[in-house]
């Protein structure tokens, strides 16, 4: 009897351990997730391995943890690695904590420089109050230009290009080509 039941529990230990090192391999922290929870639940599966008397080594065990975090964390596992420290996962978890502070500082930043950082123009009407993006010696009024600015085209003055008489009736014409220009052709006739 003794031994039919521990012939059935080595099956089931065998089972169980299989799936929590199948679990164990598997885990990869997400990017911007909580290291704590990680490593914690990393820890965990350790233990269990450990209680169905199939302790991992610690350097593999430690080896597993530091590969299973995101590329963000490049850097420390670097460093962990070049300087040779023998830690246990508690305490590396610790130095994770710490770690993590640093790069959710980073991120806020990145991300502030981001939103701040737009140069599209917007379309549509300027907002009540907001300004208009003319500056002081644009006008504001819906009339055109002011009596000094010259037409490019027939080098009037009051008036722009688009709105030149002369220009978009050699527009209608076809007098206007790319190849020629418009200023020398209007000074022509």
């Amino acid at each position: 009897m003794i031994r039919e039941l521990d012939a059935l529990y080595k099956e089931t230990a065998k089972s169980e351990r299989y799936d929590i090192m199948k679990a164990l391999m598997d885990c990869k922290m997400a990017e911007g997730s909580s290291v704590g929870e990680h490593v914690v639940k990393m820890i965990g599966y350790s233990e269990r391995l450990k209680a169905l008397e199939f302790p991992l080594p610690p350097g593999h065990m430690m080896d597993m943890l530091l590969s299973s975090l995101p590329p963000s964390y490049d850097g420390f596992v670097m460093n962990y690695n070049m300087t040779g420290m023998e830690k246990t996962p508690e305490e590396v978890l610790a130095m994770l904590k710490t770690t993590e502070g640093g790069l959710r500082k980073h991120r806020k930043q990145v991300l502030l420089v981001n939103k701040t950082a737009s140069f599209k123009k917007k379309k549509g009407k300027p907002k009540k109050g907001k300004g208009t993006g003319k500056t002081g010696s644009q006008s504001n009024s819906k009339g055109g230009a002011k009596n000094e600015t010259e037409c490019f085209y027939c080098k009037g003055t009051g008036h722009w290009k688009r709105n030149c008489k002369k220009y978009l009736e050699d527009k209608k014409t076809g007098k206007t080509g790319k190849g020629t220009s418009e200023g020398a052709q209007a000074s022509k006739e």
